[in-house]
This record gives C-alpha cells, structure tokens and sequence, in this order.
C-alpha cells in the first residue's frame, strides 16, 4: 500500500522564507502542478500533484471500503489505498512516479468516500521557479527551493539539470539556516554550474537548491516557461521530478488601445483596427449608415482584453449623428422555465445612453398574435440600482405561469421615468411553453451540494418526467421527500458538488428595516431570527409560517468573491452567509442580504412538493 512521504513523495520540494531569497525552509510546499477541481468528493483535498503527471484531465476515484485511485491525464487508474479519517495517502496512478498526495477532512466532512474527483492539471505562473514576468530587454535574476528528505530511507543520486537560461548551485545550510539576500536581482554567494548533483541526502536533511534565470534581449511571450529536473533514487527505483511553472516576457511599446469600426456590421477583430495608441482615438464614419464600434485594451505581453467600449451610432446622409435616446436591451435568452413560466434573460448597455433607463418594460401575449407597444399594457419591473448609481444591467425576469403548448411572444424594452420615453425595439421573442405546474403544493427550496446525501452527478436518475420529450421538468423520489426539478438543474449543473446548505421555506416580498442587534444573526426567539446589515434589519426568517421575508430576491449564477473565514461575514454594505469548499479551502458566499434588503441566493434552486 502507498504511504504518504514515500516513493514518489520522498523528496519534497518547499519554498524558501523569505521566498525565493534563502533564509530558513518554509513549511509550504512548492507546486510545480495545480489541481483546477472540476467536481469534487466532498471529505479529500490535494495536497501535492507529482510534476511528472503533466497536464491535463485527471481523476480520483472512490472504491469500497473508503479507498481512492488515481488516474494521471491520459492513463489509467493506480491501485486503490485506504484512507483513514483526518490522514494522508499517496495515490499512484498506472506509471509509478506520477502520483498525488491527499487528505481525508473528516472534520467538516465527516461522511464516506463515494463518487469520483475530476481535475485539470496545469503549471503554475509565476511561482518560485518561474519568478516575475520581464520585458524584452532581458534580466538576470535568482531564485531558490529547498530540497527535503521526507521519507525514513536515504535519497541517493541526487541529479539537479537545469532549462535554457538557467545554472544552479546547492547551498548547505548552517543550523538550517542560509543566506539571505536583499532582492531577486542580488546575486548569492555560492557557484552556478550547468548542473550539481548530491551522492545522499540523510532522512530529515535539507538542501537549499539556488538557481539563476538569465534572458537576453528577447521577444514578447505570454507563456514563457522555465524548467528545472530533479531526478533521485528512492528504494532502489529512480524518479525524475519536473519543476517548472511559466511567466511572460512583455514589451511596454505594446501597450496601446484598439479601435475597431463595422459599417453596418459588427466590426471584424481579425482585421486591423481603425486606430490604435493612447486615448483619445478618432475614426471617419461614413454618412448613411450604422456605425458598429468597440474598444478594447492590448497589453505589454501582446493579449486583447474584451470589449472595454461597444456601441453604435446612426450617421444620416448629411453626415450628422440621428440622436437615439435610449438603447434596447439585448435578449440573451427565453427559455421555458419551471410550473409553466417563461424566463427572459435581458442585458442593456446603460453606459451607451446618455441618460439611463431606470425600468425593464415588456410587451408579452400567449394567444399566438404579435404584442401591439402602441396598444397593449407593458410588464414594468424596475432596475435595481448598483452601487455606482448606475441601472441595473443584467437580470432575469419571469412571466406567467402560461398554459402547456401556449405560444409565448415577448417585445423587450427598457423604459426611462426621467425622459418619459421608452426605446423601440420590435423584434418579437417567441417561445413555446414546454413546462407545466406540478400538481399539490410546492414549497422553494436552496441547496448547495447534495441534496439529503443525493449525488449531484446521478440527478436525472429515476426521474419521472412531466414534458417528454424536452425532459426539463420531472420528478424524483428521495427518501422520505419528492423533489420536483424544474430550472434549478441548470443551476446544480453549473456550481457542481460542493457544500450543503439547505432551507425549504417560501420567499416572500416583505421589507424589513427595523433596528436590529450589531451582530449579523440576531435570534429573537426559535421562530424568529433576523439578518442585519449595520444593525439594521434587512431580512427575516420566520419559522412560524415558514417563510423568508425581504425587500427582494435575486439569483445569481456564479457566487460572490468575498474570500473570508467563518461561516457568517458582516460588512457595512452587505451580510453573507458562507459555505466552505473543503476542496480549495475557501469559504464562498451562498446568500447575501444587502443594505437595501436585496437578498441575493448564489446557490442552486429546486421547487419540491410538499
């Protein structure tokens, strides 16, 4: 059975403190490879990836008995190895040498190993082989990890052979301690060769390994990468470790802004742009027709950002611009939603109009005729404001819920109470209805992760569905419940199995506002609990009818950045409630209540019946 610290894992490689400069060994081990988990088993986290796994898809698969096997990107799985609760094993996959070291947390996930980690592997960027990026002059510059014996045997045949541009040097530290310098460009005090090798390297013993990177005057790459190999003998077998990671060479000559120009088309990026340097830039525009524009930033290391700017402008046959007073919004997509409704995802450019709209305004009918905006009576929801006092610019909106089959068309505009005016648009969104209302009562529901220990990637598992053949909308028996699934699948599909958090009560539009106590979560009584933003009341749970009172909801599909610990965080602005990724350590937020008493779920969302 692999063990942890041995074979492939007897060597460690860490970073030196102060990093890169010398001084003692640190405890953080360096990455030559980073796991990007893609889906997870909930209790294991990746301690170190071997650099000869390469890049690429790899996987960790659970067996019985809690044991884990690892597959390298492009092999097959290793032996599986038993991994006890809050201890570490070294998975092997096919090719010895190319393993990962992990530990089971059972602490924040005390359950079974089951179900199958996917990972990409990929180089570090800018980590301590590679160093800083350069530009195009070149730089002479050093840098250092420690090689450690972490195993009970002897390490022999130690043989360090460095990239192009790099010689290296072994230091022997003086109770544990090396030379420290000032900066990445002071040079040590010891002798680059092309190459060093150790005949031992005692259980517990350390070598600083010292490194310098020199580059001529060269040309702009975005990845360059820089690569020193390691190969030993452990226990009679030799290994070769490859540490490497890339960095960028860039040339500030490079560094401009880009103007591209479409006639009556959009603008084509493949081409050359129109004009290019530093703000402001200028273009001809042609009388008599629409001018499609967007601005985009290129770097030193030669990379074009999105678009930074993207509008349109009307030039009439005498040359002048026709003034538009508000832009359309675009339609990114009407999809049949949950119980019969329709969801209309919009997104209006506000920076485009010179006076913004404050309300998303739609014409909808569901009899198969075409919405009259001189006639009929608009859907008005208004635009929340952001922060910077600008509109809303994104959201999701839901209509009806309609008959099964019904023809849904939708006009979408965005309306301005300040000019009194609303844009033009008369293109018509049509959608058939391909959901219905499950019978009985249903209750919301949010949840991240499994659902009542549901695997995620088993979820269309004995669904019975209501819409065949679309299969959008259907129903699974669990124990002790009946989940509908509806809309909130698209939701799981995309966040993946991460960490539980679950309520089944119903949201209801209610505004809080009352003085609350100064910490986050305030309990009243065990039927009563508030979240406060600056001690103030801005949600409430209410256990008595069962339901979630706020100002408003909103969905998103991605979750906040707010990368603090603990399971709850208050800030002037916001409150969040935290889930913790036991994969990358993180915690995320899955709900925040703002200081408008907006709350905001980043988590998936299922409809049950009760």
């Amino acid at each position: 059975m692999a063990t942890a610290f041995t074979n492939s894992d007897a060597l460690g490689c860490f970073l030196s403190d102060p990093r890169g400069l010398g001084g003692a060994r640190s405890a953080v081990e360096f990455e030559a490879r980073e796991p990007v988990v893609l889906s997870s088993i909930p209790p294991i986290i990746i301690e170190r990836v071997s650099p000869l796994c390469g890049v690429g898809r790899a996987t960790i698969t659970a067996g019985p008995d809690n044991t884990l096997a690892f597959a390298a990107p492009g092999e097959a799985a290793g032996v599986y190895v038993a991994v006890a609760p809050n201890g570490r094993a070294l998975l092997e996959s096919e090719t010895p040498g190319k393993s990962v070291r992990v530990y089971r947390d059972s602490v924040y996930a005390p359950s079974d190993l089951g179900g199958q980690m996917i990972f990409d592997l990929v180089h570090g960027v800018n980590n301590a082989i590679s160093g800083g990026n350069i530009t195009v002059a070149g730089v002479t510059d050093y840098g250092c990890v420690w090689l450690y014996n972490q195993s009970a045997e002897d390490i022999t045949g130690i043989e360090v052979t460095p990239g192009s541009g790099f010689a290296v040097a072994f230091e022997t530290p003086v109770g544990g301690v090396c030379e420290v310098t000032p900066n990445a460009t002071t040079a040590p005090v010891v002798t680059f060769t092309g190459s060093v090798s150790l005949a031992t390297l005692a259980p517990g013993e350390s070598r600083l390994l010292r490194f310098r990177r020199t580059v001529g005057a060269t040309t702009v790459n975005a990845a360059a990468l820089a690569e020193i190999e390691v190969a030993y003998t452990y226990d009679s077998v030799a290994y070769t470790d490859v540490l490497d990671g890339y960095y960028r060479i860039g040339n500030p000559a490079l560094a401009q802004y880009e103007l591209y120009v479409g006639e009556d088309e959009l603008p084509d990026f493949t081409a050359a742009p129109a004009a290019s340097g530093a703000l402001p830039l200028a273009a001809a525009l042609s009388p008599g027709h629409r001018h499609f524009y967007a601005l985009r930033q290129r770097n030193i290391y030669d990379l074009a950002s999105l678009n930074v700017l993207c509008e349109s402008k009307l030039i009439d046959g005498a040359g002048e611009e026709v003034l538009e007073l508000l832009s359309d919004p675009s339609v990114l997509a009407i999809e049949s939603s949950t119980g019969g409704e329709v969801s209309v995802a919009l997104r209006y450019a506000d920076m485009a109009d010179d006076v913004a709209a404050d309300t998303w305004r739609l014409y909808v009918t569901s009899d198969g005729t075409d919405p009259d905006p001189d006639n009929d009576t608009p859907d008005d929801r208004p635009m929340r404001q952001t922060g910077l006092a600008r509109p809303q610019i994104e959201n999701t909106l839901r209509l009806g819920p309609f008959d099964y089959g019904a023809t849904v068309k939708v006009i979408a505009r965005v309306y301005s109470s300040a000019l009194e005016t609303e844009s033009g648009s008369e293109q018509v969104h049509e959608l058939t209805v391909t959901t219905q209302v499950p019978v009985g009562a249903h209750r919301l529901g949010v949840s991240m992760g499994g659902l009542r220990g549901a695997p995620l990637s088993s979820v269309n598992d004995g669904v019975v569905y209501y819409d065949a053949p679309t299969n959008t909308v259907g129903i699974r028996s669990l124990t002790g419940e009946v989940v509908f699934f509806g809309s909130g699948e698209i939701f799981r599909a995309e966040l993946g199995a991460l960490s539980l958090f679950r309520t089944s009560l119903e949201f209801h539009t209610i505004p809080q506002g009352g003085a609350g106590a100064p910490t986050p979560i305030e309990v009243v009584s065990e039927d009563e609990i508030y979240i406060n933003v600056a001690g103030l009341r801005r949600a409430k749970i209410d256990l008595v009818n069962r339901r979630i009172e706020a100002a408003g909801f909103e969905f998103a599909h991605a979750a906040l950045d707010v990368p603090v610990i603990g399971p709850v965080h208050i800030s002037s602005a916001a409150t969040y409630i935290m889930v913790r990724n036991a994969v990358t350590g993180r915690w995320t937020p899955g709900i925040a209540v703002d200081e408008d008493g907006i709350m905001t779920v980043c988590l998936p969302v299922l409809q049950e019946v009760a």
